[in-house]
């Protein structure tokens, strides 16, 4: 209790370094809407995709992440602890206990004070926690170290659940497109709604972009925690993993589906289904190759890198599986039109910097080279940008000509 009480207190605290003042919510309806309207102030923590962090994800061991990121789900590490109905109203809402992971929603932070967290637990209602000690910043009652499962913008996932895409990141607004398992995204931004959905529910909301071309706003889970996106990013170096399985499957089925000794009854239903992600080819003789000049894109297994881009030219050296290569040039071999590129390894070691060529695909035809572009995240931030820019130009054009007809009439 004693402790409860100072959270409470410092809680209180803060939100009197920022104006806040104190008030009573009426029922669990207008706690939720004083959760927002306590956030609505807060800043969300946008982080860059390409920012580093001194650990591994959800390694749970070692050193602790940079910073907090919306999105991420962090782990408790006090035996109990209250949330708290806002940043300035000193009620509760909740509890959590030790070992258990909330998802991030939000975060405000009083210029030198520690950070405030508005969470959700799994299955629970959300509320704000102290993420880190009064007097001791660095340290607090959750780890610091984002867990499996978490969010993060710049990265690429793949649909699992048929999901609906939104003009907005309310959930009443506008309809634009509905996704289905198969389909992949890149998140642009991570925020809340506002609790407008009929259940009063506040969800996590991500601003998404499709290969189509489709912008919108999605929820990457819904509000009982079932997941609409898988949470591994197809960007990482886990799609190497991803992929290397899928295609050990699809070589071990197609052995025994030419194997003689094979019986004819056997049930050929129970080949294993790949990973969401685990696209083998997506290149198609006689079609536009997936790859751009100037894009990055990660080596999925180990391969050689030549002198030219003949089958004949001697081998530079080895690059290993998880490697990154950014294309400078596209061609497709004569002898046997395989696709090649001319690249520059980023790399461990020697390896970074090297530059010769690489097949695209092998000889089988699933891809050596992953069709993803590391460079995605900033390419569609410039388009939308771009768009952006020119609606704007075309809303003032549009303007200055309705006021010279007014004039003319005039």
């Amino acid at each position: 209790r004693d402790t409860q009480a100072r959270e409470g207190e410092n809680l209180a605290e803060m939100a009197t370094v920022e104006g806040g003042k104190g008030r009573s919510p009426r029922g669990i309806r207008s706690s939720l809407s004083g959760m927002v309207q306590g956030a609505a102030a807060a800043a969300s923590m946008a982080q860059s995709p390409l920012r580093r962090r001194s650990s591994s994800l959800g390694s749970g061991k070692g050193s602790l992440d940079e910073s907090w990121e919306v999105g991420g789900k962090y782990q408790i590490k006090r035996d109990s602890m209250p949330m708290w109905v806002g940043p300035e109203v000193n009620e509760m809402v909740g509890e959590l206990f030790k070992d258990d992971i909330v998802l991030l929603l939000r975060m405000v932070q009083a210029g030198g004070r520690p950070p405030l967290g508005f969470v959700l637990p799994a299955g629970g209602m959300p509320g704000w926690i102290p993420l880190e000690d009064w007097f001791s910043p660095g340290a607090g009652p959750v780890h610091k170290v984002k867990m499996p499962g978490s969010w993060t913008m710049g990265a690429r996932y793949a649909v699992i659940s048929e999901a609906t895409v939104r003009e907005d990141r309310m959930i009443s607004s506008e309809w634009v497109a509905e996704l289905v398992p198969g389909d992949e995204v890149l998140a642009l931004e991570l925020t809340i709604n506002e609790g407008d959905d009929e259940d009063n529910k506040i969800r996590l909301r991500m601003k998404i972009s499709t290969d189509s071309g489709t912008v919108g706003w999605i929820s990457p889970q819904t509000a009982r925690g079932e997941m609409l996106l898988h949470h591994v990013n197809l960007l990482g170096s886990e799609v190497v993993d991803i992929v290397r399985k899928s295609v050990a499957v699809t070589r071990s089925n197609s052995l025994m589906k030419l194997s003689s000794w094979k019986s004819t009854t056997s049930n050929t239903s129970e080949e294993s289904s790949p990973q969401p992600g685990a696209k083998q080819r997506s290149y198609t003789p006689g079609q536009t190759m997936p790859w751009e000049v100037n894009g990055q894109y990660r080596v999925l297994e180990a391969t050689k890198l030549k002198e030219t881009h003949l089958l004949t030219s001697r081998d530079i050296c080895r690059v290993p599986a998880g490697a990154l290569a950014t294309i400078l040039r596209l061609e497709l071999r004569p002898t046997d039109f395989c696709p090649v590129a001319l690249v520059t390894i980023q790399g461990d070691g020697y390896l970074n910097g090297c530059k010769g060529w690489i097949r695209c695909t092998s000889t089988e035809g699933h891809d050596i080279i992953d069709f993803r572009d590391q460079h995605q995240f900033i390419k569609v931030q410039a388009r939308l940008a771009e768009g952006e820019r020119a609606r704007q130009l075309r809303e003032a054009r549009e303007a200055e000509e309705a006021e010279d007809e007014d004039d003319g009439d005039g």
